[in-house]
Formats: C-alpha cells, structure tokens, sequence
C-alpha cells in the first residue's frame, strides 16, 4: 500500500522543511548530501527504460550570508545590527512522463505513473498560467508545484533541460516534453531585485572567516 504524501511545510524565513536536511561546510560536504538524496530515488524497468525513474528529486541549496552594516548594501534587520542575504538554488529532476501503452507498467507501477504525470500537468498548469499572465496561478494543486513555487514565480531565474528521444517509436513523448519545454520559456516573471556583486560577497564571506 502506497503511503501518504507529507504535508508540504514552511519555516519561519519561508523555507520548506520537507524532506532531508542539513547544514553543510564545504562543497564536498554538498555534493555527499546530493548523492545521498540520489540512492532515495525510486526507479522501476518499464519497456521504454530499463531505469525508469518514479520519484522526482528536488535539491535545494539556501545560503545566508550575515554582515556587519558597513559591508554589504544588504536591508538592516529589525534590531539594526547585521544584515543578511538569503539565496536559494533548486535543483530538480522531475520523474519521466510516461505513456503507460508504451511502459507496459501495471498495478502499483501504474499507479504511480498516473501520479507522475499528474503532478507534471499541474506543473505545466502554472507555467502556462504565468505565461499568460493570469491573476490566479495554481501552485497549490500539487504537492510538486507548491514545492517549487519560489523556484518558478516571483523574481526567480528558471533554467529547464529536456531529455528527449530522437526515436519515430517516442515521437509523442518527444513532442509532450518540447512543449513543456516552450510553456517554461514563455513564462513571465518578476524583475530581479538588486543583489550585491560577486566580489562583494566573496569579500564579506572571506572577512567574516578572518574574525
């Protein structure tokens, strides 16, 4: 029996708190939280890929960068003793939509198929909602969406590769993903805000180190 999806949950700074956490050092201590995440990953054999992936993976890297008043032109807190920029990247790889004639996939397999390809729709709802422009975006009808609103509204950069067959046999599956691919490029965002300069945070951060 399949068990059910936790509740999508935010923290206090607007974070989710889904999922595995944890405070890392160094970018190999990064890249070995990633990897870990990679073996939760749920694959199952279908007739269109030995591997098939049935999970979608969401990586999320959040760095708080704190500074006295003088450093960074970062907004004062409310105490009006440091200040802070909070930068988030996403990193995501979404489950393959599958058609389940071609997969040959049946009971829980098919199951979950449904599911993947649900949540992908809801996903190409809200880019399509943002490409037009509508006052209601419906982040809230997938766990997946909610999950990735602060990666694909507001004044976020959205980067989207597709993985598709050159194959005749994959041919609707390669057209399914290339207009997902032009409803994520038509989409409207928000102008970005100011942020400080590389080396401006790279000067903070080392000064920070040195006290």
């Amino acid at each position: 029996m399949a068990q059910a999806e936790p509740a999508v949950q935010k923290d206090q700074a607007g974070g989710q708190r889904d999922g595995h956490i944890g405070a890392v050092a160094s970018a190999a201590e990064l890249v070995a939280l990633v990897h870990g995440g990679l073996q939760l990953r749920a694959r199952h054999p279908t007739l269109v890929h030995m591997a098939s992936s049935r999970s979608h993976l969401v990586v999320t890297v959040t760095l708080t960068v704190v500074s006295p008043q003088t450093a960074l032109p970062l907004p004062v807190d409310h105490t009006g003793s440091a200040r802070q920029a909070r930068a988030k990247l996403q990193l995501v790889d979404l489950a393959g939509s599958e058609c389940a004639g071609a997969s040959g996939v049946t009971g829980l397999a098919l199951r979950e198929t449904s599911f993947i390809n649900w949540s992908l729709a809801a996903l190409a709802d809200v880019l399509g909602a943002l490409s037009e422009r509508r006052g209601h975006v419906p982040y809230r009808n997938s766990k997946l969406t909610h999950l990735l609103q602060d990666t694909i509204g507001g004044d976020a950069k959205l980067l989207v590769i597709l993985c598709v067959s050159p194959g005749q046999k994959h041919v609707a599956e390669t057209l399914q993903g290339l207009g997902f691919g032009a409803r994520a490029r038509q989409a409207e965002r928000g102008l970005a805000g100011k942020r400080p300069s590389c080396a401006q945070v790279r000067k903070s951060c080392v000064g920070s180190a040195s006290r």
